[in-house]
């Protein structure tokens, strides 16, 4: 892998965790529209400072709130969850460091834990290669996937959406992934 490889692979997954949260908080909007009333925004005419009511689309949730709260909307109905796991990759890579080697590519990504007296665990350790890149990629293009289709379940009418998927010969054989 060279650098050109590894950012055009961080900018895919980056985009897959954007597309997966965008399609939650649609899907979270449309669910929970009943219990509160949400507005019809034209972001195109709005200015810095407009005031906007707080729903799904709006609230400042986290990823790991959000895959929660839908979660919890599928468990209901008895349906396929998200795997929350994703969060992880994605909290590392915007709050972690990505090291290189003295070898170059390919990079390592480390994220450590809050400090407690004094001293950080190390909870991430990973190997950003082809394989892990692949994997990740597959396992966000997947969420999206199960997100989208219940949005197709409760009758949004979206365009499919644009998760970019790459995948090795490897990872193709993946059956089951986490």
């Amino acid at each position: 892998m060279n650098a050109a490889e590894h950012s055009s692979n961080l900018g895919k997954l980056v985009h897959n965790f954007q597309s997966l949260e965008t399609w939650l908080r649609v899907v979270l909007l449309k669910l929970e529209s009943a219990q509160r009333p949400t507005s019809r925004l034209d972001f195109e005419s709005m200015t810095i400072g407009t005031m906007i009511s707080v729903d799904a689309l709006t609230d400042y949730s986290d990823l790991a709130t959000l895959c929660r709260r839908f979660n919890r909307h599928m468990e209901a109905k008895d349906a396929q969850i998200l795997n929350v796991s994703l969060v992880d990759i994605r909290d590392a890579i915007a709050h972690g460091r990505i090291l290189g080697t003295p070898n170059g590519f390919p990079l390592r990504l480390v994220k450590f834990s809050k400090p407690t007296s004094g001293q950080v665990k190390l909870v991430v350790n990973e190997i950003m290669d082809h394989n892990w890149f692949s994997l990740q990629l597959l396992r966000t293009h997947r969420a999206i996937e199960l997100v989208r289709a219940e949005a197709e379940h409760i009758a949004l009418a979206m365009p499919a959406p644009r998760a970019t998927q790459t995948l090795s010969p490897t990872s193709k054989s993946i059956k089951d992934v986490p």
